[in-house]
């Protein structure tokens, strides 16, 4: 399509008063379209992190893999997650803080726990169910 063509075509949708009308502008076009362009904030962060404060979100679609903060607490509520997958692996750290997950009834969290300093419950995870 040519810039003549274009000028043309964006007139005449701009002049379209129905759905109709405008399928039939654009008809003559290729309908191998690349895919529709994510709006940003719709994709679940895959990774959120602090250095000096807490991590606190509320889960109802997809959780983020990794979080992490220095100097913080982090509380993870899984209880609005809505999902048909059976595991949902996740990966929290605090060097300096607590870890508090709270899943809804029917879930059983594990913890494989581990420090670089200070004490388990002050370094790693906890889980409240």
């Amino acid at each position: 399509m040519d810039l003549d063509e274009f000028g043309q075509r964006a007139e005449s949708a701009y002049a379209v008063l129905t759905r109709v009308e405008l399928d039939e502008l654009i008809a003559d076009l290729p309908a191998d379209r690349p895919p529709p362009v994510q709006i940003v904030g719709q994709r679940a962060a895959e990774e959120v992190s602090s250095v000096f404060g807490d991590v606190t979100l509320t889960v109802a679609t997809s959780p983020p893999r990794r979080v992490g903060t220095v100097f913080g607490d982090i509380r993870i509520d899984l209880r609005g997650l809505r999902t048909d997958a059976d595991r949902i692996d996740l990966t929290l750290a605090t060097m300096f803080g607590d870890i508090d997950v709270i899943v809804a009834e029917g879930w059983t969290p594990s913890c494989t726990a581990g420090r670089s300093s200070g004490t388990a419950r002050s370094t790693w995870r906890r889980f409240r169910v």
